[in-house]
């Protein structure tokens, strides 16, 4: 089972209404959540959960104010039901993609803030390449499934990645502007 559902909504956390957040979280997160409720207990031995998460769900990413919170979320479940489905046999994986050319991402371009879009580059992902990379590691049961460099760097050297990814963006928001 791969559960892919997701919404962005960039913007400044600052600039954006409880009820816009209320909507991605619900669809981001609990859209996994019920599908999850439901079928969990059809599930048996051998099965896998796929949930496609974000690398915006591995750091703070200025101008994902709704969005990475969300992912968070959806990073703290998966990391719950790793855990507590592992007993029964059943494989849960997190995907952590940067940008992927989607119909999201074509509609996200051109709203999100200067520095959003300096962060996340001019190249994105093919949804075949993000696909591969969590098809492969749901087969051999692993829980992280990071498809690029940046996100494996991002993964494996959190800490000091974060605090680089930190700085860069202060650096931006000084040339750019917050918006």
């Amino acid at each position: 089972m791969i559960l892919s559902a997701g919404v962005t909504l960039p913007g400044r956390f600052e600039g954006l209404e409880v009820a816009a957040q209320r909507r991605v979280m619900e669809v981001n997160y609990f859209g996994a959540v019920h599908v999850l409720q439901a079928l969990l207990p059809r599930l048996e031995a051998g099965s896998r959960i796929g949930l496609i998460g974000s690398a915006a769900g591995m750091a703070g990413i200025h101008g994902y104010g709704g969005y990475a919170p969300s992912k968070f979320a959806l990073r703290g479940l998966a990391e719950v039901l790793r855990v507590e489905l592992s007993a029964q046999g059943i494989g849960v994986t997190l995907c952590q993609p940067p940008d992927t050319e989607t119909a999201m991402l074509q509609a996200e371009r051109g709203n999100r803030p200067a520095v959003t879009e300096a962060i996340a580059g001019p190249r994105a992902l093919s949804p075949a390449a993000v696909a591969d990379c969590l098809i492969r590691a749901m087969e051999t049961d692993r829980f992280h499934a990071l498809p690029g460099l940046s996100v494996r760097l991002l993964h494996g050297f959190g800490p000091i990645a974060g605090a680089f990814l930190r700085w860069r963006q202060a650096q931006l928001i000084r040339a750019l502007g917050p918006d």
